[in-house]
């Protein structure tokens, strides 16, 4: 009778535990042991890199064609400056593929809330840093 309820033991705990392990949805939201929910996407890269201003460009064009097809009124911080506040790195190089992630992201939001540049999450290389920008 003892074996039978250390098994239950056992597999009860390991139902438990699984519970408390962060869940990831289709763009990447995850729960952690805290209840907080990351809403954040966090597309897979490629490793290709790009330089900071192309990638800057193309996450604010995306951004700001967002923001016109939904109608929402919003200020889209400039480049290269809407980077380097979210990644906090000067002229570094970001993933490709990432890129390309977020943009189509933001091509598919559907409320004005989404289109803040933080909810899609950017992989950066910050050993490229000064590289990243033709100037340095």
């Amino acid at each position: 009778m003892l074996r039978g309820f250390d098994f239950a033991f056992v597999a009860l705990s390991s139902i438990l535990a699984a519970c408390g392990t962060p869940a990831a949805s289709e763009f990447g939201a995850t729960t952690g042991g805290g209840g907080v929910a990351d809403t954040r996407y966090y597309p897979i890269g490629n490793g290709m890199p790009m330089m900071e201003a192309a990638a800057c460009q193309q996450v604010q064009n995306a951004i700001t064609d967002g923001a016109f097809k939904l109608g929402c009124v919003a200020t889209v911080q400039q480049c290269p400056g809407m980077l380097r506040s979210i990644y906090e790195k000067e002229c570094m190089q970001y993933d490709a593929g990432t890129v390309t992630a977020c943009v189509a992201y933001f091509g598919k939001v559907t409320t004005c809330g989404e289109l803040d540049p933080e909810s899609c999450v950017l992989i950066g290389f910050p050993t490229t840093a000064p590289f990243g920008c033709p100037e340095k």
